[in-house]
């Protein structure tokens, strides 16, 4: 029997030279917005420079199924995974997703606990909201935590201008200072290896909650240059400004203060002229 010598170099050759990624996104699907494509933007991205592989709910494996076929990048690999049908039916009866969430994430623990030795480092993306990133205590691989969320807080002085949604809102901001103190949340946030925050915020929240520097990220994993070139400005007085303000018509978006500003601004002489895209409860309010 006769033994070659294998170098070390031979030996890493065969290995992938990307680290391996696990990237927990609850939320992600493609040709969505919000949550759904941040987590499906971020796997995109992320799958160009390492090896990934997204854990993520099953409902969705069918349209990141498609989607794939036409995908001519690298390509994120997926695991698919739901709690049982009933505890399904529970959450759609009793409209709980946040239960829902907080249970799919300790499945996902469970799940997986035999292969987290494989990754190199364990990414949670969705959802981005700091109260809850996920159950990765004592893992071996590194942890990325966001970017996350949640950490904003409706100023007192706005809340009385809202159209609906004051007590929701009052009780969201008790929310938040109540997560800033629960343990859990804590020893989460401080037991990772790396916290990325999604606006300046939630960061400083954060680095009081961890006691260490929280990075601002933009959380949508679009680049910057490929964004259109500026329209140059024009200083032509009479020419009109048209604002555009996106997302859902509800009372944490404070779409009625986007109204306001226009309206004073208005009143000061301004051509403005303000459109809104969007749709939620406040819409026949605010209409």
């Amino acid at each position: 029997m006769e033994f070659s010598e294998v170098t070390a170099e031979e030996v890493n050759s065969t290995r992938s030279s990307k680290p391996k990624v696990l990237l927990s996104a609850y939320a992600c699907e493609p040709g969505r917005g919000s949550e759904p494509g941040v987590g499906w933007n971020v796997a995109l991205k992320m799958a160009e420079d390492f090896d990934v592989t997204v854990v993520t709910k099953a409902n969705n494996e069918k349209v990141i199924t498609e989607a794939l076929k036409n995908w001519s990048a690298p390509k994120p690999k997926f695991i698919f995974y739901d709690l049982p049908s009933w505890v399904i039916w529970l959450k759609k009866k009793l409209s709980c997703v946040s239960v829902y969430y907080i249970l799919w994430q300790i499945g996902v623990r469970l799940l997986l606990r035999k292969k987290l030795t494989e990754f190199d480092v364990i990414h949670h993306v969705t959802f981005n909201g700091f109260q809850f990133p996920g159950i990765w205590l004592g893992v071996e691989p590194a942890v990325v935590l966001g970017p996350l969320g949640g950490g904003m807080t409706y100023p007192a002085n706005f809340i009385g201008s809202m159209p609906a949604g004051k007590f929701q809102e009052r009780f969201r901001n008790f929310a938040v200072k109540l997560f800033f103190y629960n343990p859990l949340t804590r020893l989460t946030l401080r037991s990772s290896d790396q916290v990325l925050a999604a606006n300046c915020e939630t960061a400083e929240l954060l680095e009081r909650m961890t006691g260490k520097p929280v990075e601002v990220m933009l959380e949508t994993a679009y680049q910057v240059n490929e964004l259109p070139e500026n329209r140059p400005r024009t200083q032509d007085e009479t020419k009109i400004v048209r604002v555009l303000w996106i997302g859902g018509l509800m009372a944490r978006k404070a779409p009625q203060v986007a109204i306001e500003a226009v309206r004073e601004a208005r009143k000061q002489g301004a051509k403005v002229v303000l459109d809104i895209v969007g749709s939620g409860q406040l819409r026949p309010v605010l209409e």
